[in-house]
């Protein structure tokens, strides 16, 4: 899970746009895994249509926002995936006010690593300042997709290379 608190004028429309961008623009964010003739078999699906959940707290008492929100996050960031049905990402915006929100990400680590959660910040937040703006996004295109990834790695793993790696580590 990851959180990040925003003060000031937030774009929820534009937020959204740009969540949805980066699930669209990487397979793993939108790949189920299935069980099927014994084996575990990848699924990618297409975009939800509305990806980021909103959940507008600004009707609660302003005492009890903060501790309402916690819990909210706290619940979701503990909430498991469902793999074989559910995409292994989830967001949800709490609006607490007009100028304060919180999101959290949650990615499971089969579709998401450190390094792959920087650059999934580092493009939404491109895809959402050019939506603000009315720009083109500033985001370079994908020189590989994930599939193409797993069919090189598929065939750098050939049965021959990999006994040779298995021995080499073995010794």
């Amino acid at each position: 899970p990851m959180a990040l608190s925003f003060s000031g004028a937030l774009d929820q429309a534009a937020l959204q746009d740009a969540f949805a961008s980066v699930i669209e623009r990487h397979d793993a964010l939108r790949t189920i895994i299935r069980r099927a003739g014994g084996g575990l078999w990848q699924e990618v699906r297409e975009a939800p249509p509305n990806p980021l959940e909103i959940v507008d707290l600004q009707g609660l008492h302003p005492g009890s926002r903060a501790g309402a929100a916690q819990q909210l996050l706290a619940t979701r960031a503990r909430q498991p995936f469902d793999l074989a049905c559910g995409v292994p990402i989830r967001a949800v915006l709490l609006r607490l006010s007009m100028e304060e929100h919180l999101l959290l990400i949650v990615m499971h680590h089969i579709a998401c690593d450190a390094w792959s959660a920087s650059n999934f910040w580092r493009e939404l937040s491109g895809f959402y300042g050019s939506r603000v703006a009315g720009t083109p996004p500033a985001v370079a295109s994908l020189p590989i997709r994930f599939a193409d990834y797993v069919m090189w790695e598929r065939d750098w793993l050939a049965p021959s290379r990999v006994a040779g790696q298995v021995a080499y580590w073995m010794h």
